[in-house]
């Protein structure tokens, strides 16, 4: 993640999440799936408070590709940033999320 902040405050981040040797098993098939990918979000942030940036990373490829075809883009992983007023990263946590509505 790299920030930029703006003058008065707030400004913008740039989250790249990427997935190398990541695996998961399907809660309804039980099959093991290996995620491929990777994506750049870019998010901007208000002067103060700091509320935590969310965005979610549109992996490209589950492998095996059934019940998930590419190119149908996957939102599997929630990754949500905090920072501080400067943009001093102060945490950073993923966890397996729905993907928001369209």
């Amino acid at each position: 993640m790299v920030t930029r902040t703006d003058t008065g405050g707030g400004g913008v981040a740039r989250i790249v999440s990427r997935l190398q040797n990541t695996t998961g098993i399907g809660r309804t098939t039980g099959r093991t799936y290996q995620f491929v990918g990777a994506d750049e979000n870019t998010v901007f942030w208000p002067p103060d408070p700091v509320s935590p940036l969310v965005v979610f990373p549109r992996f490209l490829r589950i492998v095996p590709p059934n019940p998930i075809v590419p190119p149908n883009p996957v939102q599997p992983v929630r990754v949500a940033v905090t920072l501080s007023g400067t943009g001093e990263i102060t945490d950073i946590s993923a966890s397996v999320a729905r993907p928001p509505a369209p």
